[in-house]
C-alpha cells in the first residue's frame, strides 16, 4: 500500500498518546486493510497475506502542518510517531521524501523528484 503522508493525517487520537500512538495508527492501518481485503475477495490475494505500506511525507513540512493544527507540539514528537510506525510493523515505512511541492507525489508515481 502507497500512501502521500502530505494529504493524509491519521486520526488525532493517535498524536495525542505520546508513547506509543505511531504504533497505534500503524495497528489500526494494518487491521483496516485486512478487513477491506477480506470484505473484497479477489482471486489475485491469497487469505494469507501480508502487508506492506509506505507512507511518503515532507516530514518538516507535515510536522509544521500538524503543530498549527495543534496534533503536535513540535516536530520531535512527530519524529517520535514515525518511529513508533516503522518499529511496530516489519513492512511499515514513513518515509521522508523532503522539501519539494511534488516530493511525495512524484515518490507515489515512482518518479524522482529531482529534474
Amino acid at each position: 500500500m502507497l500512501v502521500d503522508g502530505d494529504g493524509y493525517i491519521f486520526q488525532s487520537k493517535f498524536f495525542q498518546n505520546k508513547e506509543s500512538g505511531g504504533a497505534e495508527a500503524a495497528q489500526q492501518l494494518l487491521s483496516d486493510v485486512k478487513t477491506y481485503v477480506k470484505a473484497n475477495p479477489s482471486k489475485d490475494i491469497s487469505t494469507d497475506f501480508e502487508v506492506m505500506v509506505n507512507v511518503y511525507a515532507n516530514k518538516k513540512g507535515l510536522a509544521k502542518t500538524l503543530t498549527e493544527a495543534g496534533y503536535l507540539s513540535g516536530e520531535a514528537e512527530l519524529e517520535s510517531f514515525f518511529r513508533q510506525f516503522n518499529q511496530s510493523q516489519p513492512l511499515f515505512h514513513f518515509i521522508d521524501c523532503g522539501y519539494g511541492k511534488e516530493s511525495a507525489d512524484a515518490k507515489l508515481r515512482g518518479e524522482s523528484p529531482i529534474s
